[in-house]
């Protein structure tokens, strides 16, 4: 089974060019190192999850992050 846990905003949102490179190494629109959610995808698929970005309603971001639990 999996749990999935939604950081969700209200800010300006992800644009659909951003969605696709969010994840990518090096990709920063802040200019920080952009490793963070490049790192955060690599350790979940690791353990069998994930981390996508889905649209939010009224405006902002949602950030899902997917768990694969063991028994």
């Amino acid at each position: 089974s999996e749990m999935c846990i939604r950081d969700r905003d209200r800010g300006p949102g992800i644009s659909k060019t951003d969605k696709r490179n969010i994840f990518k190494q090096n990709f920063s629109k802040s200019g920080s190192t952009g490793i963070g959610l490049y790192k955060a995808k690599l350790l979940l698929r690791e353990q069998g999850g994930g981390i996508y970005v889905e649209e939010r309603t009224g405006g902002g971001a949602c950030v899902v992050f997917k768990l694969k639990l063991y028994n």
